[in-house]
């Protein structure tokens, strides 16, 4: 792959390659004959998707899930497994593919996701999480029970298990939390040739760092700066990148949410290193994790807002008038306090009105 070319993919994505054009209709016959044409009858009991999901799950049928599952939207495949029950969800995991369940699994919120993976066997929830990125990961474990955390921790890969385990270290809401530990770094003596090569090397470099720049580090793993992408596209491939690169903003990882949030409203950021005290590379949270983290915080409120407006008009009426009488009685307080003051300025409150009608006839 050319280099140039692998810049381009790195940057806006994979480009799909769409050639099949609609033909323009020619004349009033065809219109005619295309518009009389019987449209095509849907005999498919809305349940039936469902029926023949729950039904693929119970005969163990793993072929047919797995097409089921591929034929319809991942979201609705997570609607589907919402719907069922908790140990016919835990057997549509097992059967699928760890890649395929994986899939699943980051469509779903946190919650969810938690708990579609804590009752199913360690070995098969540790095959399936080392498919997730590792931020993740960290927001599942974070939401397990501990023992079935441990579990799964400990049938993973040890490397990746103790990755994940730094990360749950971290306030779930703060940047450390937010995170990937895996960041595009070369050191400070690699040359442009160095990162042009191992971006040409195929598609997982593109998917694991996009939208990350190089970051350059020292021998001690220190963040020293970055460099762009325009950079190294205008330099030659011996130049080195300590040579072109510019000073890195970085953030440490107790760095809020809501911290975050301001920093990519005003920068045009995609991402940004986290670093600690001595400036050493943690990792990289990016726009897209902070935007998905806050829709989530959202649908949590939202959740808890709901739950509490249905547990209200579930209580009793007498218990009901109680709680709301509080309220109540502070808002009738506090209106008979300002009309008390309204009352006794009455003269001066009128003068003032009259004066302003007047300042404003004048400013006229």
């Amino acid at each position: 792959m050319d280099a140039g070319i692998a810049f381009v993919v790195y940057i806006c994505g994979h480009v799909t390659d769409t050639r099949e054009v609609q033909q323009p209709v020619n004349n009033e016959s065809e219109i005619i004959i295309m518009s009389n044409l019987p449209e095509k009858e849907n005999t498919e009991p809305p349940d039936s998707l469902e029926d023949t999901l729950k039904d693929a799950v119970e005969s163990d049928d793993k072929q047919q899930v797995e097409e089921i599952v591929a034929a319809i939207p991942s979201q609705e495949t997570l609607r589907q497994a919402s719907l069922m029950k908790a140990d016919e969800r835990d057997q549509l995991i097992s059967i699928l593919e760890p890649e395929m369940a994986a899939d699943l699994i980051e469509e779903a919120p946190t919650e969810l996701a938690a708990s579609m993976v804590e009752d199913l066997d360690s070995s098969v929830a540790a095959k399936i999480l080392e498919e997730l990125p590792t931020g993740t990961q960290a927001d599942i474990v974070q939401d397990l029970g501990k023992k079935s955390a441990d579990a799964i921790l400990s049938a993973m890969d040890s490397g990746n298990a103790e990755d994940v385990r730094k990360l749950t270290r971290y306030d779930p809401d703060s940047a450390g939390g937010l995170m990937e530990p895996d960041a595009f770094t070369f050191f400070i003596d690699d040359t442009v040739g160095t990162v042009l090569q191992r971006l040409i090397k195929g598609d997982h470099e593109f998917e694991r760092y996009r939208g990350q720049h190089p970051y350059i580090l020292d021998n001690d793993c220190r963040l020293v700066g970055v460099v762009s992408l325009r950079d190294l596209l205008r330099n030659n491939r011996s130049v080195l990148l300590g040579d072109i690169m510019n000073p890195a903003i970085s953030i440490l990882p107790e760095t809020s949410q809501d911290e975050l949030a301001v920093l990519f409203h005003e920068n045009p950021f995609l991402g940004i290193p986290v670093v600690d005290n001595l400036n050493v590379l943690l990792g990289v949270v990016s726009r897209e994790h902070v935007t998905q983290a806050a829709l989530e915080r959202a649908l949590q409120q939202s959740l808890h807002r709901q739950r509490a407006s249905d547990e209200l008009r579930s209580m009793p009426t007498h218990v009901r008038s109680r709680r709301r009488l509080a309220w109540l009685s502070s808002n009738i307080v506090l209106n008979i306090i300002a009309a008390s003051v309204i009352a006794a300025y009455e003269e001066t409150l009128a003068a003032l009105i009259a004066i302003a009608v007047f300042l404003s006839l004048i400013h006229i």
